[in-house]
């Protein structure tokens, strides 16, 4: 550090010394450094996700000269691993000292790359100064590029809230530029952002005009990954028919393009619609394509989520200790890249499995672990059926006064919401008042 901070005094004493002030020499010996990272990092992003490369500015010749070979999706991971730090050091400085264009332009260049690997402290920082220096300059699609990058970050956190307000914000700016691509991309952030916080009419809503932002625009990638969104929120309304009609429509458009990590999204849809049918071996079938092709990337949060999926199927079965193992393997991969609404869910399911085996402390354990990760990050369905959760721990373990106070804590939340979950609340606390004034243990029980 000393000698860092010595060649740094040293070279602006002698640029003052040559130039009469510091801004010439230095200034262009970095601008041609935030241009090689900007080339590099362009080109790296272009063999990391191919059919995505027509939507990036295109590296000068002068540029893709200096760059690394990083045709193929290994080489150019390697690359953006080795270079992460520097990335990151280099668009604060752009962001801070007069290069906003380059701040910007390794912003929007880096997203997929940071959202995928789990990134999300890097993240947060790249389009946080990223934001700033949009706002400085008066650059208002660079501010929406930004902004809905930090949306990106609020939904790996699970702070879907905060994530909608991001993305609301990006929504007008890419409105007030005219970016109908833009416009379609957030359309989509927004109905993922509704369908977390179980507002599902809203989020069909929305997915629905991304597909038409996305047909406008003319990006068909755009169109399937709508279609698949839209297919997941009719499979949580019940409406499987249709949901079926839009995953097999989305897979269509996908096997005309050149980007594995899309094709992933439409297959574990349709593993979850086969869930809700109970077609479970169906179901299996296809959290393991997707999970195939997850590895592939070395997308983390997606294995994690596939590894969830096929818990859940063991669970469904009654194996209770392969359902625990692929729960325990998912978490810590929700855990190493930050993603708390994968946490919570996977901490839910792992609590049931626990449950099944007779493990009813340790259940109790992970369930609250849940409830204060759903707390924390303002996930009120969540936190409602963790409290749900809890109640039917207690009420298996005959401790009915326990039981009813989270039971009437979830009431409260579901009720808040609005969810349909309410009335079965109700019902179970009926049904549970009954069996125990009738003083029949085994009845309480079987109940639960």
């Amino acid at each position: 550090d000393l000698l860092r901070v010595y060649a740094r005094e040293e070279a602006v004493a002698a640029e003052q010394e040559g130039a009469g002030g510091i801004g010439g020499e230095c200034h262009q010996a970095l601008t041609r450094l935030f241009d090689y990272y900007l080339a590099a990092t362009i080109a790296a992003m272009n063999g990391l996700y191919p059919a995505e490369a027509h939507q990036r500015p295109a590296v000068t010749p002068s540029a893709a000269a200096r760059v690394p070979a990083t045709s193929g999706p290994a080489a150019a991971r390697a690359w953006l691993d080795s270079e992460r730090e520097n990335l990151v050091a280099a668009v604060v400085h752009c962001a801070g000292h007069g290069w906003p264009k380059h701040a910007a332009g390794l912003a929007e260049a880096l997203f997929g790359y940071l959202m995928t690997g789990g990134h999300l402290h890097e993240a947060q920082t790249i389009y946080g100064h990223a934001l700033q220096a949009a706002r400085r300059s008066g650059d208002l699609a660079a501010e929406a590029e930004a902004l809905s990058g930090l949306g990106g970050v609020g939904l790996e956190r699970g702070h879907f809230r905060d994530a909608a307000g991001h993305y609301q914000a990006a929504l007008e700016r890419y409105r007030t530029c005219s970016d109908r691509a833009g416009e379609a991309r957030t359309l989509m952030s927004l109905g993922i952002s509704e369908q977390y916080l179980r507002n599902d009419e809203s989020a069909a809503g929305y997915h629905s005009k991304a597909i038409i932002a996305f047909e406008d625009a003319g990006d068909s990638l755009g169109t399937a990954r709508a279609l698949s969104y839209l297919a997941g929120v009719e499979t949580e309304m019940g409406s499987y028919d249709r949901a079926a009609r839009h995953l097999q429509l989305a897979l269509a458009i996908l096997g005309k393009e050149n980007d594995l990590i899309y094709k992933a999204e439409p297959l574990e849809r349709l593993g979850m619609l086969m869930l809700r049918r109970g077609q479970l071996s169906q179901a299996a079938g296809y959290f393991e394509q997707a999970l195939a092709i997850y590895r592939r990337i070395d997308h983390r949060s997606g294995v994690g989520s596939q590894l969830l999926s096929l818990g859940v199927v063991d669970l469904r079965e009654g194996r209770y200790q392969q359902a625990v193992s692929y729960f325990q393997r998912a978490l810590t991969l929700f855990r190493q890249t930050g993603n708390r609404y994968g946490e919570i869910r996977t901490l839910r399911n792992l609590a049931e499995a626990l449950r099944g085996s007779g493990q009813l402390t340790a259940a109790r354990a992970e369930l609250q672990t849940a409830l204060c990760l759903a707390a924390e990050t303002g996930n009120t369905y969540q936190e409602a059926g963790a409290h749900s959760d809890l109640a039917e721990n207690y009420h298996s373990a005959c401790q009915d006064g326990p039981a009813r106070q989270h039971w009437q804590q979830a009431l409260d939340l579901f009720t808040q919401l609005g969810a349909p979950e309410a009335d079965q609340i109700r019902s179970l606390m009926s049904l549970a008042t009954l069996v125990t004034g009738s003083g029949s243990a085994t009845g309480t029980r079987t109940l639960a």
